[in-house]
């Protein structure tokens, strides 16, 4: 199989997935107001996204995905990651590609945008392959920065369709995990069928099982009794059984 045409598949795949982008940042920001307190924030987790380039109306579609997130964690300092999967060894292609991803975060106000290195599916990119990467991002940071503020698609146009439809799928996909009859341990269930992406973790399975050792009876982990002191008081609060 080409490059290009694995970078087509994953692009397929990463739109397809855009629904459990949203899940799990929105398992993230449960956790971690379980976790913290509300002066801690703004939150710590760090969502990201690939977009999915080679599909027609590509960009369309990540402002969708880009915007959908912005508007539903508008306080969490959302990681924008570049498309290292989706490189195919053309570094001029990948410039301009890493140029309309930083475009995207650019538009929709992301926190924290991560930087694409053009030479990433051919070799390990050397110091002057970051430093023509860094001068991509501030080419489009000053040129686009401050567009931010003026960008609001229709109401009833493509972008706002495609994040509506992620959505409503997003909630549906919450029912199914939900669901006694599909999930029976809720959540872990669903971290260990693939739910939330590519990747399958079972409770019982994983890479370094092995290397496991049953803890003692008197073993202490300052930092799990702080967390789990945490949880327990946040549920209290909340009326969580």
């Amino acid at each position: 199989m080409s490059s290009r045409r694995r970078a087509e598949r994953a692009a397929t795949a990463a739109v397809e997935a855009g629904l459990r982008v949203v899940e799990r940042r929105r398992e993230r920001e449960r956790l971690v107001t379980l976790l913290g307190d509300a002066p801690r924030r703004p939150w710590i987790y760090l969502p990201r996204h690939q977009p999915g380039e080679q599909l027609a109306h590509g960009d369309g579609l990540e402002l969708a995905h880009a915007l959908l997130a912005r508007s539903l964690f508008p306080d969490a300092p959302l990681k924008w990651m570049p498309p290292t999967r989706h490189m195919t060894g053309d570094i001029f292609r990948g410039y301009l590609l890493d140029g309309f991803f930083t475009l995207a975060g650019a538009l929709t106000g992301q926190g924290i945008l991560l930087v694409g290195m053009m030479t990433e599916a051919v070799v390990t990119p050397w110091l002057s392959d970051r430093d023509l990467a860094l001068r991509n991002v501030r080419y489009v940071l000053d040129a686009a920065g401050g567009l931010v503020e003026d960008f609001h698609p229709a109401p009833d146009g493509f972008i706002a369709r495609r994040a509506h439809a992620v959505l409503a799928e997003a909630v549906a996909l919450l029912g199914r995990i939900a669901d006694p009859d599909q999930h029976p341990n809720g959540l872990l269930d669903a971290i260990a069928d693939g739910t939330f992406g590519l990747m399958k973790r079972p409770a019982d399975g994983g890479r370094g099982l092995d290397g496991t050792v049953r803890t003692d009876p008197e073993y202490v982990n300052p930092a799990r009794t702080l967390l789990e002191r945490w949880v327990a008081q946040r549920q209290e609060q909340e009326g969580v059984a």
